[in-house]
């Protein structure tokens, strides 16, 4: 009636409407997570929510290859090849340099990440591979064509990120914040280094002091 508040808008009834929605859409994720189980055989697909925005590139190339998503130990790959032990990594020019030097963090965690994957699948009998996603693609030979090594040969010496890089995250996201990456540094060089004693505190000096990031 004129006047009166519309009862779907009352609180209360939002409420039990958001509820319901929930209730539905869990029972159909369940449904259809146990339906692609059964149709390509694994147990590991990846039914998380997005972390992060999939490119077109990789979205392209997942449904030419009618792959899915893939996780092993809650690390996402791209894509899985059903019926087949192959893993295939999309690698953006930004996110993954072709060298190590002067990189930023996020540069840093990707490639900390992407080491991590490589023995994660080697230790579970999958073949990965990376592809630029710059290439042509239009089958599964030109990804086995096309399939490269990141370059990742280094020395202690050389700087891994800029001092000036350290002070222009710091005037953004301040220095409490840049110190809460130490750890991802020691990471990064224990993927690659058996670290001393010396060395871990001098990563944690360059960090508090604004240093070039090197031993």
């Amino acid at each position: 009636m004129y006047g009166n508040i519309n009862p779907a808008k009352s609180n209360i009834i939002k409420n039990k409407i958001s509820l319901a929605n929930k209730k539905v859409s869990k029972n159909a994720v369940i449904k259809r997570n146990k339906t692609i189980k059964e149709k390509y055989n694994v147990e590991n697909i990846c039914f998380l929510k997005k972390k992060k925005k999939d490119s077109l590139y990789e979205i392209k190339l997942r449904n030419l290859l009618n792959g899915i998503k893939f996780k092993i130990n809650n690390y996402e790959f791209d894509i899985l090849i059903p019926n087949t032990n192959i893993l295939i990594e999309v690698d953006g020019l930004y996110f993954h340099p072709d060298k190590i030097f002067n990189l930023d963090i996020t540069q840093i965690n990707s490639i900390v990440n992407d080491i991590k994957k490589e023995k994660l699948a080697k230790e579970n009998n999958y073949q990965l591979i990376r592809i630029r996603e710059n290439k042509n693609i239009n089958s599964l030979k030109d990804v086995l064509t096309l399939n490269y090594l990141p370059e990742r040969n280094f020395n202690k010496e050389i700087i891994i990120t800029s001092k000036e890089k350290f002070e222009k995250y710091v005037l953004l996201h301040g220095k409490e914040k840049l110190l809460k990456y130490t750890k991802l540094y020691m990471n990064f060089y224990e993927s690659f280094f058996i670290l001393t004693d010396l060395e871990k505190q001098k990563i944690k000096f360059n960090l508090e002091n604004l240093k070039d990031m090197k031993l």
